[in-house]
């Protein structure tokens, strides 16, 4: 059995080809928007999520100091990011280390830049928070998940888009 580990290196693109430095990501939390079920007939509350309807979801980018791409990444524009990553996996059965290659493709617009703090022999540490628009993951280029709340994607680890009828009802289709 394979084992993922932990992220032994990580790269970040604009573009697929403009490579930003080095960062930490906060990834995007993936959270549904609910109903709330109550009523007569049911002994409390409950929620349930609504088919396809996201909360916002935000995603940061911590850098130690200022730097090119961060000011880039501040400009209040779609930015279409991909975050290329190798994890290290273990596979118990043959006691071997290996890697699996891991890749977000993210479409995000700046919300807020932070300007860090100035002191002497400390770092800066600056950082950027986006709205995200889509996200799409892949492991070993096989797509885990894409969320696309503007064209009303929902693919899960299946590969089923179960977005596709409310598309259809839309007109969308």
């Amino acid at each position: 059995m394979n084992q993922i580990e932990g992220t032994i290196a990580a790269y970040i693109y604009e573009d697929g080809k403009q490579y930003l430095g080095v960062a930490d990501v906060s990834m995007p939390d993936i959270e549904y928007a609910t109903f709330q079920l109550s009523g007569l007939g049911l002994c409390g509350e409950a929620e349930y999520g609504a088919l396809c309807q996201f909360k916002p979801m935000k995603m940061t980018l911590n850098f130690s100091e200022t730097s090119e791409a961060h000011y880039i990444l501040s400009e209040q524009r779609m930015h279409m990011l991909t975050l290329n990553v190798c994890k290290q996996t273990h596979d118990y059965s043959e006691r071997q280390l290996h890697t699996a290659g891991m890749k977000y493709v993210m479409q995000v617009q700046p919300i807020k830049s932070a300007g860090g703090t100035i002191a002497p022999a400390k770092q800066q540490n600056v950082s950027t928070e986006f709205s995200v628009f889509m996200l799409k993951e892949f492991i070993d280029e096989k797509v885990v998940r894409h969320i696309d709340v503007i064209n009303y994607i929902n693919i899960g680890y299946n590969g089923v888009d179960i977005a596709a009828p409310i598309r259809k009802a839309l007109g969308m289709a």
